[in-house]
């Protein structure tokens, strides 16, 4: 006979480790939340997330393009993201791995309202036609006409070298937040 359970069998023993495994997660959950309120910072993020960026734009005065259509929840599809660069180099977004969007207390998207204004996000794609590149970006949408809206791209190749990597203020551009449906 289990001790805590009183059951007898497997099912018992089972049933306790899920309990206690779903305890720790709601446990880091509120931690999580507590920390972001004491930090001022809102997270917004994850399956049932109703954030979405669209646009994109010239990074600063690089020749860094890029075009943007991705949604905060990575089930939902599709998610865009394409960077292209220097003469004829592009990046191509297959399978978004992970997003991150959350509302900066210091950034004002203005309209249309949003619960978020910065995405982070994480994919694997294609670099010039070959496959297992991963890209890393972090995305910024502070109001119209979008000349102070920012964006950071990072792109590898599978042993982690780096192949592009540019931040700046959008030039020739401008990326929207919206809640999506």
């Amino acid at each position: 006979m289990h001790c805590l359970t009183g059951e007898t069998n497997y099912r018992g023993r089972k049933s306790i480790v899920r309990k206690t495994f779903t305890t720790v997660l709601v446990i880091f959950a509120l931690v999580i939340a507590i920390l972001a309120t004491a930090f001022g910072v809102a997270l917004a993020q994850g399956p049932g997330t109703t954030c979405a960026v669209t646009g994109g734009g010239t990074i600063g005065d690089s020749t860094v393009r890029i075009g943007v259509a991705l949604k905060c929840d990575v089930t939902r599809a599709p998610n865009i993201l394409n960077i292209s660069w220097g003469a004829g180099n592009c990046f191509h977004l297959d399978t978004l791995t992970q997003a991150i969007c959350t509302d900066d207390p210091s950034i004002s998207p203005g309209r249309p309202p949003c619960n978020c204004d910065t995405y982070e996000g994480w994919g694997v794609g294609r670099y010039n036609a070959v496959d297992g590149y991963q890209a890393r970006w972090i995305f910024t949408d502070a109001g119209e006409p979008g000349t102070t809206d920012w964006a950071w791209v990072k792109v590898t190749d599978a042993g982690g070298t780096t192949v592009l990597e540019q931040s700046g203020f959008l030039r020739f551009g401008n990326l929207e937040f919206r809640n999506s449906r």
